[in-house]
């Protein structure tokens, strides 16, 4: 008798995910979406208030639209705001058709050592 098995440890922060509104603090008081203050609504087990658990399972068609390759760069700059003109023309130069329901994944050419970067030389 024998066992194959693996051991994978990882932050919960990984893969396709959708974030909550809960996600994102800003200003001295930490808060995020509606007013939601981090020292108040903080817990052990998550946000106690705009927490994405209640959300349920999604099953859709997902559509990449990669902006950066309609642009015709590899990466977008820093600071830049995909507009939607930007994915209706992407979609249009991908020859695909965004309908009611679809879940869009938008390429931007970002990634993590990028962002780190960019990160890196702001002041």
């Amino acid at each position: 008798m024998g066992l194959n098995t693996e051991l994978m440890s990882s932050s919960m922060h990984i893969g396709t995910h959708i974030d909550a509104l809960s996600h994102f603090t800003t200003e001295n008081d930490n808060h995020w979406y509606n007013g939601f203050s981090g020292d108040r609504y903080s817990t052990n087990f998550g946000p106690a208030k705009c927490d994405i658990a209640p959300t349920p399972p999604m099953v859709m068609r997902g559509v990449l639209l990669d902006i950066a390759g309609y642009k015709g760069v590899t990466l977008i700059p820093n600071n830049y705001i995909a507009t939607a003109e930007d994915c209706e023309g992407c979609a249009a130069w991908e020859g695909v058709t965004l309908e009611p329901g679809d879940a869009a994944l938008v390429r931007l050419g970002n990634n993590w050592r990028t962002t780190a970067a960019a990160m890196r030389g702001r002041t």
